[in-house]
């Protein structure tokens, strides 16, 4: 279950790197290594090091070294996850990324209903940045963190974005 941790901080780093917020990405990436670490997922490790020194650089208008760390670590934990499931991938949908996604339009309207109008608003109101918010409605990964956050954001119970809505008692 670690790599889904990994993936999740990985999403919420290429994010917060997207929006500008170099603290945050140097703490996602500071997650992603300690979980490979402690998981002896060494090359992982050394890629999200390698990430934290790019975020340095980019911070002195060295883009171009944090695009090539975040292209390599994105690639090694694709090949570790390859490797995991041993190239085999599911021809099942994620049920749970079709829930999530349904319940985040269910939160957007609920927003709305709140005169948070306007998607820029509504990410703002869920504290992502609006590129991230619009790939996750159209196909985009749901992270379990960010399905959290919304859950504790918007008052619903733990589980909730993970819940098929039409089996739900509203």
């Amino acid at each position: 279950m670690y790599f889904l941790s990994i993936v999740d901080d990985a999403y919420a780093l290429a994010a917060s790197v997207e929006d500008g917020e170099i603290n945050e990405a140097v703490f996602r990436a500071a997650r992603i290594a300690a979980i490979a670490d402690e998981h002896a997922r060494l090359e992982i490790a050394d890629a999200a090091f390698n990430v934290i020194a790019a975020l340095d650089s980019a911070a002195n208008d060295d883009t171009a070294v944090l695009g090539s760390a975040l292209m390599t670590l994105a690639n090694i934990i694709s090949e570790a996850i390859d490797e995991r499931n041993c190239g085999v991938t599911s021809p099942i949908p994620n049920l749970v990324q079709l829930n999530r996604r349904a319940n985040l339009r269910l939160i957007l309207k609920e927003l709305t209903s709140e005169d948070v109008k306007g998607i820029q608003a509504q990410a703002k109101a869920l504290h992502i940045g609006l590129r991230f918010l619009e790939e996750m409605l159209t196909g985009g990964y749901i992270p379990e963190t960010f399905a959290r956050e919304v859950e504790w954001v918007m008052q619903k119970p733990d589980g909730w974005m993970d819940e098929d809505e039409r089996e739900r008692d509203l």
